[in-house]
């Protein structure tokens, strides 16, 4: 399944959602950090400018005085230089009665092309004193240059006048542009590494990107989990009532979807495989088991993950023979299969650390006397993306369905996986997403329920109701 690099404004859309966080949290620490930065390391600077007017004659070749309609932009160089002249600097503060030229103000010289004007500004903190430099500074100059080339070429034409304004922006229009700056950097970032991400992820478009369905979303039930393995006794309760209502409600969708994706044909044996290991396999086989039991289906989950069984953990209970004793006649069904606490449940466990490869002639033998019992067996197999023999698994059952754990499986492996199961013909039923982030689904979910209690409340009224009219009936 190769495809173009590349996201639609949709992509983009969900890659800023997913951690629409980022994007106030981060703006907030630089905000803080830039008025930090702006009150103690920066501060406010202003610009007080005099326009010079320059005019030179010079006498032609046929003895006619003639003058220098555009000498400014000649002259600009010369004048940076003269301007910051010692004994101009000095008769100005002298003027000005400043024991020296103050640190932190700059002297800069423009002119504009094609005209007469130069520009002469001075840029400090304190504007009173700009303008009064800019000013004196002004004459000193215009006079020196007469004293030093005879003539009137240089007058002051518009004197300097008091800045209201700082001319780098003021210090408080840099916090919001810091802000509005680290903004755009956090979104470009998540979009970019929303390109890099090759994972996939509950929110993308896994039904079309691989051609399957999904078939339900499983919220993270991280906590529930680690609370019920660490009571012993719990172990022997049902695992799916540990669960949060939104962990069960995402369970009996997953259920009710395989049924709609079986489409009305027979669905007694079920495959359950992943692509790696640790994205929750054995637990969502063994809620799906019990979910099942609870409508009143005759259920077997059999561990066939030899290489790390689970199933015997989380029910609190091993069995001495399993279904490789079986396979080689040294057992019988009644020997392998036992009965759980949960009502309809039956369980078979893994000891023999061997696939079932070998045997795979004597299972359909099994397949075919477990029928006999039980309404459906769920197989609990080894991740398909590490061990073949899930696959040769998957192709003698009815059904399979991969979960997903969300946002840590690479795109590819998730696609050789299925490659692997259309290659030995196994009936894939789709995909479910494991231990996602009840933030990207909490909208969806609270809909839900306050649906659900709407209507809860809509039947506890209905209900008062009709018993007052019994009420009223039996008076009469």
């Amino acid at each position: 399944m190769d495809e173009e690099l590349g996201l639609s404004l949709g992509d983009i859309l969900k890659a800023v959602k997913r951690r629409w966080y980022l994007l106030i949290i981060i703006p907030i620490i630089v905000a803080i950090a830039a008025n930090l930065y702006v009150t103690n390391m920066t501060y406010d600077v202003y610009t007080a400018s005099v326009k010079l007017y320059t005019l030179f004659d010079y006498v032609d070749s046929t003895g006619t005085t003639r003058y220098d309609l555009s000498s400014s932009a000649y002259f600009v160089s010369d004048y940076k230089e003269l301007i910051r002249a010692p004994e101009i600097l000095q008769e100005t503060c002298r003027r000005l009665e400043w024991p020296g030229w103050p640190n932190g103000m700059s002297i800069g010289v423009s002119a504009v092309q094609d005209t007469r004007f130069i520009t002469l500004s001075v840029t400090g903190p304190n504007p009173e004193m700009c303008m009064q430099a800019a000013n004196m500074l002004g004459q000193v100059f215009a006079e020196y240059v007469r004293n030093m080339l005879q003539q009137n070429s240089v007058r002051v034409a518009i004197e300097a006048t008091l800045p209201t304004w700082p001319s780098n922006g003021g210090r408080g229009s840099m916090i919001p542009m810091a802000a509005l700056g680290s903004m755009a950097l956090v979104a470009f970032a998540l979009v970019a590494l929303e390109i890099l991400n090759t994972r996939v992820r509950s929110d993308g478009d896994a039904d079309i990107k691989f051609k399957t369905n999904v078939l339900s979303h499983i919220i993270s039930y991280k906590k529930e989990m680690d609370a019920f393995l660490k009571k012993r006794k719990s172990r022997e309760s049902n695992l799916l009532a540990c669960m949060s209502d939104y962990t069960q409600e995402s369970i009996k969708k997953l259920a009710l979807n395989i049924e709609f994706a079986a489409m009305g044909e027979p669905l007694r044996t079920l495959t359950v495989t992943s692509t790696s290991p640790k994205e929750g396999k054995s637990s969502v086989a063994l809620m799906l088991a019990c979910e099942m039991a609870s409508q009143g289906k005759n259920v077997l989950i059999a561990d066939m993950d030899y290489r790390s069984p689970m199933i015997g953990r989380y029910l609190g209970r091993r069995n001495k023979k399993d279904i490789m004793d079986y396979l080689h006649g040294s057992a019988k069904l009644t020997e392998v299969v036992t009965r759980t606490n949960t009502p309809n449940l039956f369980f078979m466990d893994s000891n023999h650390r061997m696939a079932v490869n070998a045997n795979l002639d004597s299972f359909q033998r099994f397949l075919d006397e477990c029928r006999q019992y039980f309404d459906l067996v769920i197989f609990d197999t080894s991740p398909l993306g590490m061990f073949i023999d899930a696959a040769s698994l998957a192709a003698k059952t009815d059904g399979t369905i991969i979960i997903v754990a969300d946002g840590r499986v690479e795109s590819k492996d998730l696609t050789k996986v299925i490659a692997q199961l259309e290659q030995v013909k196994a009936r894939l039923l789709g995909l479910a997403f494991n231990f996602v982030s009840a933030r990207e689904r909490g909208y969806y979910y609270s809909r839900y329920y306050r649906y659900g209690e709407h209507h809860k409340a809509e039947r506890k009224r209905t209900k008062g109701l009709e018993n007052r009219i019994e009420n009223l009936e039996e008076e009469n």
